[in-house]
């Protein structure tokens, strides 16, 4: 019904007329009547659906519909045209299905969430640590500094959709009175971690000289 209305539309645009209000349709014809008072009856022929992309790397392939016979009649004056009329109907762009249009919309929360992570994470205090009595070594894991610095971003998110891992790790040790620095690699996972949908930030830390306590 939409592909016909396409057409009947085209037509009366190259008639030079406005579209009016579509009467009802037999089962292989409809009628249309313009502003100018044209009467149109179309009788449709053959009609492809077009297909939609399977994904963004994907397009998916043109339609077609055909007017088999056109009738303008106005006031007594009628006229027939009985040469085929055909009609690409365009493929849809992956943007505009469903799914391209829910992929974007999880791209959208996950860079908002990104933004918020980069942004608020600014001299946060989880990004700051103290070195160990045995110093701590190039790769050896924070456990305790990445639960903080989760705990910090999971307050930055603001979408329910998204939930947060972190990992960090050691990258430049401690050396007498200048400080170390750690890497935390936060990811964002939208919806079920087997669908993909996830962003990294990458964090930098840093490691105090450790004090004793007194």
């Amino acid at each position: 019904a939409d592909a016909r209305k396409l057409a009947e539309d085209t037509v009366i645009k190259k008639l030079g007329g406005a579209p009016a209000a579509r009467a009802a349709a037999e089962a292989e014809t409809s009628t249309r009547e313009t502003a100018s008072g044209l009467k149109l009856t179309f009788t449709w022929g053959d009609y492809e659906a077009p297909t939609l992309p399977t994904d963004k790397d994907t397009a998916g392939a043109n339609g077609s519909i055909v007017i088999t016979k056109l009738v303008i009649e106005k006031g007594k004056e009628k006229a027939e045209i009985t040469d085929a009329i055909t009609f690409t109907i365009p493929a849809l762009a992956w943007a505009d299905t469903e799914a391209g249009q829910a992929e974007a919309a999880i791209e959208e929360a996950l860079t908002a969430a990104e933004t918020a992570v980069t942004e608020g994470m600014v001299d946060a205090e989880s990004l700051t640590i103290m070195d160990n009595e045995t110093s701590l070594q190039v790769d050896a894991e924070l456990a305790d500094a990445a639960a903080a610095i989760k705990t910090a971003v999971e307050a930055l998110i603001e979408d329910e959709n998204i939930t947060v891992e972190v990992t960090a790790k050691v990258t430049t040790a401690v050396n007498g009175d200048t400080a170390g620095a750690f890497t935390a690699t936060v990811t964002l996972t939208y919806g079920d971690k087997a669908d993909g949908n996830t962003k990294d930030v990458t964090l930098t830390g840093v490691i105090e000289k450790y004090v004793a306590a007194t």
